[in-house]
């Protein structure tokens, strides 16, 4: 309510909840994936517990996802740099090795540079897919198609 319509794009407010709305939405207009999911979210620290709690949202209403949440810690910019848009492959290379990722990790497209599929340390998704073992899916800073990378669609 203190952001009345939360046009505050500048400082995430905005984008937080629009992301938070639209997600919601489109949980309540989708159905149960058809054979389950087992996935994956890397995220920088800023959205980190927002992640979580979009990712328990969707554990909770269809029993057949699973959906974990890792933090990257920034270590190529530096750790106070917290937003997802500026992680690079090399971190999270380095932070989800060994981890258990499932059958996709899905990433923000902001970490890629646009029109193309390099990270700004000039790794591809290829090179993140090969060393972690996992596809990589992209989901765009909207809601809508968070959830449909969440859901399979």
């Amino acid at each position: 309510d203190y952001y009345e319509d939360y046009p505050q794009y500048e400082n995430g407010v905005g984008m937080l909840r629009s992301l938070y709305d639209e997600f919601v939405s489109a949980l309540e207009q989708s159905g149960p994936p058809e054979n389950g999911r087992d996935i994956s979210v890397a995220t920088g620290a800023a959205a980190y517990e927002f992640m979580c709690a979009l990712a328990k949202m969707a554990e909770k209403k269809y029993n057949n996802i699973k959906c974990r949440v890792y933090k990257i810690v920034n270590n190529f910019f530096g750790e106070t740099i917290t937003v997802a848009g500026l992680l690079t492959a090399q971190d999270i290379m380095a932070q989800l090795k060994d981890k258990p990722l499932g059958t996709e990790l899905l990433l923000s497209s902001s970490m890629i540079m646009r029109d193309s599929d390099v990270f700004l340390d000039d790794y591809t998704i290829s090179d993140v897919e090969r060393e972690l073992g996992v596809r990589i899916r992209l989901a765009d800073n909207d809601g809508f198609s968070l959830a449909d990378a969440v859901l399979g669609l």
